[in-house]
């Protein structure tokens, strides 16, 4: 038969146990928010600076950054616009160039044009895969 001291220890041990990760688990997660809270506003000045993020966009991108789904995203997005020609690699020093987050990739202009359509239509035909349909209105 087990004594109340021997239940005491034996139930005591898993507790203490249990106790000691939870203490890592949050000493851990208070340094990594600590680490994002220096490194964020760095990134998303960077992005800025690169011309890859509209400054209208600049705290939605930095909440967007503590969480890694997103960050995956966002490296999904930059690769791709690299991938597409949309960032240009800087030679000379400065800050490669890019398409914002968010942006059109169509240039068409605003306003009626000269041909009787709007800039508008011709972007989202473009944005729908039908180049050629855009580039007839």
């Amino acid at each position: 038969m087990t004594t109340l001291p021997e239940l005491v220890v034996e139930t005591a041990e898993p507790l203490g146990a249990a106790l000691a990760m939870g203490i890592k688990l949050a000493a851990d997660k208070e340094s990594t928010d600590a680490e994002l809270a220096r490194r964020i506003p760095r990134i998303v000045a960077a992005m800025l600076d690169a011309g890859v993020l509209e400054p209208t966009q600049k705290v939605a991108m930095a909440s967007s950054l503590r969480n890694p789904v997103n960050v995956v995203q966002v490296l999904e997005n930059l690769l791709a616009q690299i991938q597409a020609g949309d960032v240009k690699k800087a030679s000379d020093g400065n800050p490669p160039l890019g398409r914002p987050f968010g942006a059109t990739q169509s240039s068409a202009p605003l306003g009626k044009q000269p041909g009787g359509s709007y800039g508008s239509d011709q972007a989202f035909l473009t944005g729908l895969g039908l180049d050629h349909v855009a580039n007839l209105a």
